[in-house]
């Protein structure tokens, strides 16, 4: 499980009152780097309200 910006880009946010950098890939290259890594998408959402706006992904291991 993991969070991720909810498309391609960059951002500077704040965390403790200090500049944060943020960057994200677009939802296809997530899932194309995870299935290239042995992962199967099992949940995405994006901007997800009940989860405070945030983009989420749950992804198993796939076998071998």
């Amino acid at each position: 499980m993991f969070t991720s910006g909810p498309e391609n880009g960059e951002a500077i946010g704040q965390f403790i009152g200090q500049p944060l950098y943020h960057a994200s890939l677009s939802p296809d290259e997530y899932r194309q780097r995870l299935a290239e890594n042995g992962f199967q998408v099992v949940a995405h959402r994006a901007q997800d309200p009940d989860c405070g706006g945030h983009t989420v992904w749950l992804a198993r291991r796939t076998a071998q």
